[in-house]
């Protein structure tokens, strides 16, 4: 309770609400990736047999299988079902880390905006102030709590989290999540690598 008590002093709260959603939200995000990403490497496609990311892409299946029954049939969509393979892959996790990145940028602007309110309020304090001629330090102790202290917070959480949130999105996330679209790229390869060799043992025959 005293730190929800010293957050909503400090942040104001109205930024110390958005504050929270976003983190909740940011949260949220990253945990949904992570149950895809987490234990894929940077360079997982050297373990694409690992049984583990298969399980991991295993929301595509039935389209696999849908390509694998294409190709069989030689009916002209397999172009078609891939492209849907990579909708679903996108929709299922690259939207996750769209959304993210959009929650860390919003945050730093939020941030920027905190800053302004507090540089603003600060301001009007101490013109009030100064202008009944109260002490210097009566007038900093009373801009910090009245301002100051909500623009330094707000830009401070907002430049550290926000910087935390794109690191690791682009240093952690994407790169594997890169990686996954290396291994669906192989298992599309393996099915359609399937029918040539139907097609070269029949010719064979």
């Amino acid at each position: 309770m005293a730190f929800l008590k010293w957050f909503f002093d400090n942040f104001t709260p109205f930024f110390g609400i958005i504050f929270l959603i976003n983190i909740f939200l940011m949260i949220d995000r990253f945990l949904m990736v992570y149950k895809y990403l987490g234990h894929i490497s940077s360079q997982s496609l050297g373990h694409v047999n690992d049984e583990r990311i298969y399980k991991i892409i295993s929301f595509l299946d039935p389209y696999f299988q849908r390509l694998e029954e294409s190709i069989l049939r030689d009916d002209g969509m397999g172009g078609f079902i891939v492209s849907a393979i990579w909708y679903k892959t996108y929709s299922r996790i690259g939207v996750h880390l769209a959304a993210l990145l959009g929650y860390g940028n919003a945050l730093i602007q939020w941030g920027f905006a905190g800053t302004i309110f507090g540089a603003i309020v600060a301001f009007c304090v101490f013109k009030r102030l100064d202008d009944q001629s109260v002490l210097p330090s009566k007038v900093l102790l009373h801009t910090w709590s009245h301002g100051l202290s909500t623009a330094l917070y707000t830009s401070l959480a907002a430049a550290i989290i926000g910087a935390i949130i794109l690191t690791v999105t682009y240093s952690f996330l994407y790169p594997r999540f890169h990686s996954l679209g290396e291994i669906v790229d192989e298992k599309i390869f393996k099915i359609m690598e399937k029918r040539t060799n139907s097609k070269e043992e029949a010719g064979d025959k």
